[in-house]
């Protein structure tokens, strides 16, 4: 289900120390945010009251003061510093999807209707966007999706039992193009001896006719993984097979919602649920996907915090039953799903033709981040798939 797993799979026995993504703490805030916040605050409040004011009655509002509202409600569903931890992170997840796209897209209008039932102890604000869009996330991220939001995506925060549950109708991850196109030539061409052997072989062979480094996200994000010195030369073949497998079988997820929480030990966790599968192949994809998660040595999963501290909580996020993990960091899920605020290519090899390939953060000569960043780039949603 979350193809960030996969290179766990081609892990040697003793993986070198090779840092794959440089990933910085929480998110502290600059001067002039804290400056901002003290702006908004205000009317944040004064839209937050007058939503009170009739429980249902919807309202039109910009999208950043929508925002600011929608964070003022929840926080005030329920009087506990408890609640406001695991309300404050949803909102953070909310605020970096909702904002991304206009702030990447000057031409995209962007417009927000806020709603509240305190009675049901629930606050609804909904994002219209005018167009589908889809974002891309940062190859050395190394998840095998793209997010994508209809023309009108809604979050919905409800209080249930010690939780916070965040709807998100609207909102889809989906597998790469290529990598779907590819699962359906292979099978075409291989018939009864598709597997994971014969597909790699293939792969070998005909990796430049149908996934060229020019042009393909899927070549990119495996070749950042096999491509590794430190990983390529003690990679076992079925390693470089269960890579390439585990993207193949990808299937497109329409969360249901998201689960905020608190560990003992962890503190914040955020699980989320994904609705079941929507056809026979969807199906086989998820048993297959299952199946090679929860072969992952703990041991492996340990390394991936360390090494792909976005990848390993993605797939916390979505598989956190199967690898026994409590749920996700949401200040990572968050994190990885805001929008990018520098990006662009590498000077040489091939990473010249990825644009995602410096969309990371900046760290200083002394190892100190300077510029700490989403990993999303957005574009409009392609006509043929919205």
């Amino acid at each position: 289900m979350a193809l960030s797993w996969c290179w766990l799979m081609a892990l040697p026995d003793e993986p070198g120390g090779q840092d794959f993504e440089a990933e910085g703490g929480s998110k502290k805030k600059s001067d002039d945010e804290e400056v901002q916040s003290e702006e908004t605050s205000s009317t944040a409040e004064s839209i937050a009251s007058q939503a009170s004011d009739s429980e249902n009655e919807s309202r039109c509002y910009d999208l950043g003061e929508s925002l600011s509202a929608f964070r003022t409600r929840a926080l005030a569903l329920q009087d506990s510093e408890r609640h406001r931890s695991l309300a404050s992170a949803a909102c953070d997840l909310v605020s970096g999807l909702a904002t991304g796209p206009s702030s990447q897209l000057p031409d995209l209008s962007a417009t927000a209707r806020l709603s509240d039932d305190e009675s049901a102890g629930t606050v609804c604000l909904k994002v219209r966007h005018g167009q589908a869009i889809e974002g891309e996330i940062a190859t050395r991220s190394r998840i095998g999706y793209s997010v994508y939001m209809q023309e009108e995506t809604s979050f919905i925060l409800r209080v249930h039992c010690d939780e916070v549950v965040l709807e998100t109708p609207g909102l889809e991850f989906r597998p790469l193009r290529d990598a779907a196109a590819l699962r359906r030539k292979l099978r075409a061409l291989l018939g009864g001896a598709f597997s994971k052997q014969t597909a790699y072989k293939w792969w070998e062979a005909h990796a430049d006719e149908v996934c060229p480094f020019e042009s393909s996200k899927l070549r990119w994000i495996i070749e950042s993984i096999l491509g590794l010195r430190s990983i390529s030369a003690v990679t076992p073949q079925e390693g470089r097979e269960n890579v390439l497998w585990g993207f193949l079988h990808a299937r497109r997820l329409r969360p249901e919602c998201f689960h905020f929480w608190e560990d003992e030990r962890l503190g914040v966790r955020v699980v989320g649920v994904a609705a079941p599968p929507q056809s026979e192949e969807e199906a086989e994809l998820q048993v297959c996907s299952d199946a090679m998660i929860a072969q992952v040595p703990q041991r492996d999963l340990t390394l991936g915090e360390y090494f792909m501290p976005s990848s390993m909580n993605w797939l916390a996020l979505f598989n956190s039953d199967i690898i026994g993990q409590p749920g996700a960091n949401p200040g990572k899920v968050a994190k990885l799903l805001s929008a990018a605020r520098e990006w662009g290519p590498s000077q040489d090899g091939w990473q010249q033709q990825d644009r995602s390939w410096n969309c990371v953060d900046k760290k200083n000569f002394f190892g100190r981040t300077t510029l700490e960043q989403g990993r999303v780039i957005w574009a409009l949603a392609r006509s043929d798939e919205a």
